[in-house]
């Protein structure tokens, strides 16, 4: 069976961890230190916290805005649940905001703002831009979710260096990866002093080893070749479409996913598991309904429904490549999309 994703860890990466291990450094130190710096050099900012996942980074910037009991936040439904889950562990109130084409835009997330808005999440869903350019003028925290979109380039700008805080996850599913971890940054020189009196009031709890470290430096030393290969398969993947006269709609995007709109997900999903290829839907739940929040989202619930994720990953090998074109190219020729 093909999976849907899987971590692309190569001979180097052993030999990475076969020195830490030598060397019987293990906790965090000159491995971290050189994962830190490469890291804002390929992102082009000047703080970054490492920290024990993405979800641990994201509630470490809720603390350092201070998001309290009835401060509202702005996001999307169609997002990772631990987003929400830390804003309820807060008792802030979510407000969740359309989408279209899988991210949302400043139009949807504008709707959404007023005097309660405390934080805006923007999420580069799948690794594709969620422009918002817009929402600086508002005053507004914009955090940037950028677990899925680690080297996306916005005119010019690498997300995580454009909001007011970034955060980012190196699970193994993540297009850069650690094993574990993550790590957050705040840009905004205005809450420097939120960060260091938060940093050291929790010195001792965000930590990253020289053998993760030792992976990631590895890993974004090669990380323009890992994202070229997922680029060159997602063009493999739309020329199939082009030649079905379907029209693809992302402009920019590093492929983390490669979703696509189809009527029938479950019949998709099966026609390719019959073939061996493991496709999903794009998220797992929708998050309002999850929660029972009320809130209209048509057009979100529209993509929830109709949205596949095919396989998209420099792991896959030149035949599994093929096989997943081919069985694209015969389902679209059945049943179209």
């Amino acid at each position: 069976m093909i999976s849907h994703s899987k971590p692309y860890l190569r001979e180097k990466e052993l030999q990475v961890l076969n020195e830490v291990i030598e060397s019987g450094y293990l906790a965090d130190a000159n491995k971290t230190d050189e994962f830190r710096t490469l890291i804002k050099n390929y992102i082009g900012i000047k703080d970054l916290t490492f920290t024990s996942s993405g979800t641990h980074a994201l509630s470490a910037i809720f603390e350092i805005i201070d998001l309290k009991k009835d401060d509202e936040v702005i996001l999307p439904s169609y997002v990772c649940e631990s987003v929400l889950i830390e804003i309820l562990k807060r008792e802030a109130v979510p407000i969740f905001c359309e989408i279209d084409y899988w991210v949302s835009n400043e139009n949807f997330i504008l709707e959404k703002v007023n005097s309660k808005t405390k934080a805006i999440v923007v999420v580069h869903l799948f690794g594709i831009e969620c422009a918002f350019e817009q929402l600086n003028a508002l005053g507004i925290p914009i955090i940037e979710d950028c677990c899925q979109s680690f080297g996306l380039k916005i005119n010019n700008q690498t997300t995580g260096s454009i909001g007011d805080f970034s955060f980012f996850s190196f699970h193994p599913t993540k297009c850069l990866t650690t094993g574990e971890g993550g790590a957050f940054c705040v840009n905004n020189e205005k809450y420097n002093d939120e960060k260091k009196y938060f940093l050291k009031m929790n010195r001792f709890t965000f930590k990253m080893s020289n053998l993760n470290s030792s992976i990631g430096c590895s890993q974004l030393l090669d990380y323009d070749d890992f994202l070229m290969k997922r680029k060159n398969i997602a063009n493999r993947y739309i020329d199939i479409l082009k030649k079905h006269n379907i029209n693809y709609e992302i402009n920019n995007s590093i492929w983390f996913r490669f979703p696509l709109l189809v009527t029938d997900s479950n019949l998709f999903i099966e026609f390719f598991n019959e073939r061996g290829i493991a496709v999903r839907k794009g998220v797992d739940k929708l998050l309002h309904k999850e929660y029972s929040f009320k809130v209209e989202l048509n057009r979100t619930e529209y993509i929830f429904d109709h949205t596949i994720s095919l396989p998209i990953y420099p792991a896959l090998k030149f035949e599994e490549i093929n096989l997943i074109c081919k069985t694209l190219n015969q389902y679209i020729s059945t049943y179209g999309l």
